[in-house]
């Protein structure tokens, strides 16, 4: 978990993680045991039901807490762009428009 603890925040991203009352844990959880998606150019991290009994072995105290977080981060300087709770979101980002950066 010691490479998750050099990303760095964007502002936005730190003001939504206030407003949504995600910590920075969360965040370092999400990126640690969550499913990494790769769609519309940024890495996708979400963390759903099947990771919290992953979580409580691995020592996570209220692991139950993290159920839906999903947390943005750019794929080239490695930046958190954004976090936010969705506990449908991987099926939301599977269906999401490839990006297509040669246009």
């Amino acid at each position: 978990m010691d490479e998750y603890l050099n990303k760095s925040i964007i502002k936005h991203a730190a003001q939504r993680m206030a407003q949504r009352n995600i910590s920075i844990q969360a965040i370092k959880n999400a990126l640690s045991f969550g499913n990494m998606i790769h769609s519309a150019g940024v890495l996708h991290y979400f963390l759903g039901k099947k990771h919290i009994p992953i979580m409580q072995r691995c020592g996570v105290e209220n692991a139950e807490n993290y159920d839906g977080i999903v947390v943005l981060v750019d794929s080239l300087s490695g930046t958190v762009i954004t976090v936010y709770r969705n506990k449908q979101a991987q099926r939301n980002i599977k269906r999401k428009a490839k990006y297509n950066k040669k246009k």
